[in-house]
């Protein structure tokens, strides 16, 4: 279910072959070679493209139509019936997210759309495209927890009492034999449909028609929000991430023997690997080194299979990239190795070829040249500030 939005497949075939035939009826359109005097050869291209236009009008309502009556299906076939049989209200949020708060925003953009449409003989939706691009935003928190509602599914079918319930909801006429995580994916998949249908729109829209302009920049800005999507569903990816990392590493401990905290706000994972790992002058071990954007942790496997789910590590050390200078090649005797000089020590990442250390050496100079330019501004700002108390004394004592 865990599918990037851009990248995720359609509503239906059915609604696939609608927009592959109108790309192809476009394309024809496109290519056609007059026959006759060019006005009217004009006149039957803009002919064929009001066709082609009323087209994608009539499957962008139609197939809005069928999504909202599938959301009305989980609401009404799969939530209301399991809050009323008292299914625990944690499993219910974790299934079903926020998904009644999609339905009530595209009840909303279907209702404007059919509005339009009646009050506009031209057909111009454009700009309910454009009014409606905040307000799905919605659709961020439910594509970034397709992991949780995967695994929550996973939780009711393996438990019999849930699975009972579910299969009773799942029997129902109006799921037609379909699985509830046939109908879970349908609002990644309709999300990621605007972007396809505005832009059949704009290439079946004559320039001079009163929505060409509104419906670009309706494209632009579902664009954007599909791209807003992605990056939260990145974003909550890596924080469950980091969660996971910190719940399977013992032993990391601050000065007092507390447990030290992986999680941070601006903490982001970025890689980890099996490793060859030397502190200081030490003998290398062999390691396992998770890699995030302020922080590389050593550990050392000491449960399951590295990197794979189930695996518990111990803390072995920890190089914060704020306080380290490093060098990166032939260091300490090693030809693929980069070396961390840090307040905890010396320590050395070796790698068996170039090609494996390259990524690591990709992700980590941006950071440190960061770090960099954040150590020369504070100096500068330093340097002003003491430089403006040697002549103004009195400044400082206020």
């Amino acid at each position: 279910m865990a599918t990037n939005v851009e990248n995720s497949s359609v509503e239906s075939n059915e609604e696939d072959t609608n927009t592959e035939i109108l790309s192809n009826q476009l394309n024809t359109t496109s290519t056609s070679t007059p026959t006759s005097t060019s006005t009217s050869s004009s006149t039957d291209e803009v002919s064929k493209l009001e066709t082609m236009r009323n087209n994608v009008l009539n499957e962008t309502i139609n197939t809005e139509k069928l999504y909202i009556a599938d959301l009305e299906i989980i609401d009404n076939v799969f939530l209301f019936p399991m809050t009323m049989q008292k299914v625990p209200e944690e499993v219910l949020k974790n299934l079903f997210l926020n998904l009644r708060n999609i339905l009530e925003t595209n009840k909303m953009f279907l209702q404007d759309l059919e509005e339009q449409m009646k009050a506009n003989a031209s057909g111009s939706i454009g700009g309910v495209f454009t009014k409606m691009a905040a307000f799905f935003k919605v659709y961020v928190f439910y594509c970034s927890n397709q992991s949780l509602q995967l695994e929550t599914l996973e939780r009711i079918q393996n438990d019999r009492k849930l699975n009972g319930i579910l299969q009773v909801c799942q029997g129902h006429e109006s799921c037609k034999g379909l699985q509830l995580n046939s109908f879970l994916i349908k609002p990644v998949q309709r999300i990621c449909k605007y972007p396809l249908l505005i832009r059949e729109l704009v290439k079946s829209t004559p320039p001079n028609h009163p929505d060409a302009t509104a419906l670009q920049a309706a494209a632009n800005k579902i664009q954007d929000v599909v791209s807003f999507i992605n990056e939260g569903k990145r974003n909550s990816e890596t924080s469950n991430k980091v969660l996971e990392i910190q719940n399977s590493v013992d032993g990391y401990l601050d000065s007092t023997m507390k447990p030290k905290e992986i999680v941070q706000p601006s903490r982001r994972y970025i890689r980890e690997a099996p490793l060859r790992v030397r502190e200081n002058d030490s003998r290398p071990l062999d390691a396992y080194v998770f890699f995030f954007n302020d922080l590389i942790l050593i550990t050392r496997c000491t449960k399951g299979a590295p990197g794979k789910k189930g695996a518990r590590y111990e803390f072995k050390g920890e190089i914060e990239l704020e306080k380290s200078r490093t060098a990166e090649s032939d260091v300490a005797g090693f030809t693929h190795a980069i070396e961390f000089n840090c307040i905890s020590g010396l320590w050395t990442l070796v790698f068996n070829t170039h090609e494996e250390k390259l990524p690591w050496l990709r992700d980590l100079k941006p950071i440190l040249r960061d770090y960099k330019l954040k150590k020369l501004n504070e100096f500068k700002r330093k340097s002003v500030s003491g430089a403006i108390s040697r002549i103004n004394p009195e400044n400082t004592n206020s």
